[in-house]
């Protein structure tokens, strides 16, 4: 009895010890050891899709594992975004979060459908975009302050078109008619190819829509640009002025993009993230790419996300409730 209860605790004995010097594999060591996916919630079309996909090869490259980008479209990204909400918290589900999703969306729903910042876990900033503020060419207002004073002049006669309620367009038109005191009537349009072809059919006052949208037609000359919603001017377009300039500092609201994973995502697996994203943002040729579609290639920590999205959401909360609107 003595011998089996002394070969006993040598067994437990040994066990420890070796429990004690065997090596140790954290998340970081593991992750990923299987594909990646991107929720991409919205069409296969448009800045998101077109980010969602570069940062993917991107980090398929640095992190050594196949990242895949899904499209998960509909109400206004909801569908997408609620999908990621429920996702294991294991970092291989993630997202592109815009404003619609993460700032502004929430807030205009009568019953918020999820919290923007504690459903979520903040990864990294992607990108920055500006919006322009365009006009026919052949339009009588040579500049904002002209465009502002036929407003004054003939109040809710003055339309701005933007690519829908609830995105960042719409609110650049809300925070400029509430600075500028003018009365200004939103016709919202289903993404900015409709609003394009009613403001040249001289349908429409200006069109409030995101660089990208309106290039083509700034380099032909078919549009005059009377303002760009950035803190600073484009290098792409040093001649457009900024809000700020004219004047409209509360003006200056940017679209972003930025990584997101469900809430509870390991911190060792969000940094890694983090990390990940902030050296794919800071390559020459990915920053070459992005500047080339008038974005701004940013790349952040998780912890700058998390304090930039807690300022937006404060930001686009107190524009919705001095406009009294929500949406179902």
């Amino acid at each position: 009895m003595l011998k089996r209860v002394w070969r006993l605790l040598t067994s437990c004995a040994f066990l420890g010890l070796t429990l004690s010097v065997s090596p140790t594999y954290s998340a970081e060591d593991a992750y990923p050891s299987r594909p990646v996916t991107i929720i991409v919630p919205g069409p296969p079309a448009g800045a998101t899709d077109f980010l969602g996909r570069l940062l993917a090869d991107k980090l398929s490259v640095i992190l050594g594992q196949s990242v895949i980008v899904e499209n998960k479209a509909g109400a206004a990204g909801l569908i997408g975004t609620k999908f990621v909400k429920a996702a294991p918290a294991d970092g291989y589900t993630m997202m592109v979060g815009t404003p619609a999703t993460h700032a502004i969306g929430p807030f205009l729903r009568k019953k918020m459908p999820y919290d923007p910042i504690n459903d979520f876990t903040a990864i990294s900033l992607i990108a920055k975009s500006p919006s322009f503020l365009i006009v026919k060419q052949d339009s009588a207002a040579q500049s904002l302050a002209e465009l502002l004073e036929s407003a004054k002049a003939h109040p809710g006669e003055v339309t701005y078109g933007t690519p829908g309620v609830g995105q960042t367009q719409h609110m650049i038109g809300l925070r400029l008619a509430r600075q500028a005191h003018v009365d200004l009537l939103h016709i919202p349009y289903v993404g900015t190819g409709p609003g394009v072809t009613d403001l040249l059919g001289g349908r429409l006052s200006m069109l409030i829509a995101s660089a990208g949208g309106v290039v083509p037609l700034i380099k032909d000359k078919k549009v005059r640009v009377l303002a760009i919603s950035a803190e600073e001017r484009s290098t792409l377009l040093p001649q457009v002025p900024t809000f700020s300039e004219q004047g409209l500092s509360d003006v200056s609201l940017e679209s972003f993009f930025a990584l997101f994973g469900p809430a509870g995502v390991d911190a060792v697996i969000r940094d890694k993230l983090s990390a990940a994203v902030a050296t794919a943002m800071s390559d020459p040729e990915m920053i070459k790419t992005v500047t080339a579609a008038y974005l701004t290639p940013v790349g952040s920590s998780a912890n700058e996300l998390k304090s930039f999205i807690k300022s937006e959401t404060e930001k686009y909360k107190q524009i919705i409730k001095e406009a009294n609107i929500s949406v179902e």
